[in-house]
């Protein structure tokens, strides 16, 4: 998942239902880039959040569906490079500028 907004929100998505729920939203200072299973009920987001400082740290996010809990885990001893975002799952997707 990668999503150049401003603004962007993760949800999920109840199919036999027809029902989404917002499970994630963030505003300009942080991005979701990827988002994966643990299992059908604890998933992970992984993203970038902007610090006060303007440097770009890695955030993992580990979410409980259950519990309707968010774990977020930030390194405020690293920092990313903001270049680009290379996922496996996007290069399936044969996306192509114009």
């Amino acid at each position: 998942m990668a999503n150049p907004e401003v603004d962007q929100a993760v949800s999920l998505c109840d199919l036999k239902n027809d029902k989404w729920m917002r499970i994630y939203f963030c505003g300009f200072s942080s991005t979701i880039n990827e988002v994966v299973w643990l299992t059908d009920k604890k998933f992970i987001l992984a993203g970038i959040i902007r610090d006060n400082n303007d440097i770009f740290r890695p955030e993992i996010i580990i979410g409980d569906i259950p519990k309707q809990m968010l774990f977020i885990y930030s390194n405020s001893l690293s920092s990313i490079n903001k270049t680009g975002y290379i996922s496996p799952k996007l290069k399936k997707l044969n996306i192509q500028d114009k």
